[in-house]
């Protein structure tokens, strides 16, 4: 989640969905990943932009995705880092 961020001031940390397709496909992908939607990110910090990944590619993603709903009263929110520009959420 932290590469993430740093290499392309994208958040993944809302999205659990995101966050298993990163862990499940290796750190290698979450670069190659930051560097293509670098481009995407607003300049302005907390801007709130919503940047689409399609996560449903992965097994494991996808189920997350799929079966959140029967985990949402575990859910605590993520502190969110200063300067934030965007947010990425499954497609």
């Amino acid at each position: 989640m932290d590469e993430y961020y740093k290499e392309s001031g994208i958040y993944i940390g809302n999205d659990p969905a995101v966050m298993a397709f990163f862990y499940n496909t290796g750190i290698s992908k979450a670069r190659e990943s930051a560097r293509k939607r670098k481009s995407e990110v607003p300049d302005i910090p907390n801007s709130s932009q919503v940047i689409h990944l399609n996560v449903t590619v992965n097994p494991m993603a996808k189920w997350v995705k799929n079966n959140l709903n029967q985990f949402t009263k575990f859910y605590t929110a993520p502190s969110v880092p200063n300067g934030v520009k965007a947010y990425a959420v499954a497609r």
